[in-house]
């Protein structure tokens, strides 16, 4: 946003209200990053697992026949 787009109250308590909404838009963001961080190394173990002998060795051996 620039100065010109963003509209601020004139009451001190809306404002206080408005940086704490900005705060918690935020942390949330900072939740959701970690989480899509972790999920992407989920997803690059588990590729590099289906690559590997030791997962095809694994999964042939639960599978039935």
């Amino acid at each position: 946003m620039t100065p010109a787009d963003l509209e601020l109250p004139d009451d001190v308590d809306a404002l206080k209200a408005m940086i704490l909404a900005m705060a918690a838009k935020a942390a949330r963001a900072d939740v959701l990053e970690d989480e899509v961080a972790d999920l992407k190394a989920r997803k690059a173990r588990w590729c590099a697992d289906m690559k590997s002998n030791a997962f095809c060795s694994l999964m042939l051996s639960v599978m039935p026949a």
